[in-house]
C-alpha cells in the first residue's frame, strides 16, 4: 500500500490513464476528482465496521 500526502490541486497518476486530484480539504473531509476511462469502475468503499463485515457475509447484527 502506498500512502501519500497531497496539497490541494496536486495529483497522482495511476498507470497511463487515471489521475486522482485533491480538489480541496477541510478538516477530515477531502474532495477528490478522478479522471479515468469510463471502462474503469470507481466505487466508494465504506469503512470496515463489524456490521459492514457481517453484512458482507449475509449475517445480521442485532
Amino acid at each position: 500500500m502506498l500512502k501519500i500526502d497531497l496539497k490541494p490541486n496536486e495529483s497522482v497518476r495511476i498507470g497511463d490513464n487515471i489521475v486522482v486530484t485533491l480538489e480541496e480539504k477541510s478538516g477530515q473531509i477531502a474532495r477528490l476528482s478522478f479522471d479515468a476511462p469510463k471502462s474503469v469502475p470507481i466505487k466508494r468503499v465504506q469503512p470496515a465496521t463489524p456490521a459492514n463485515v457481517a453484512a458482507s457475509y449475509g449475517l445480521g447484527m442485532n
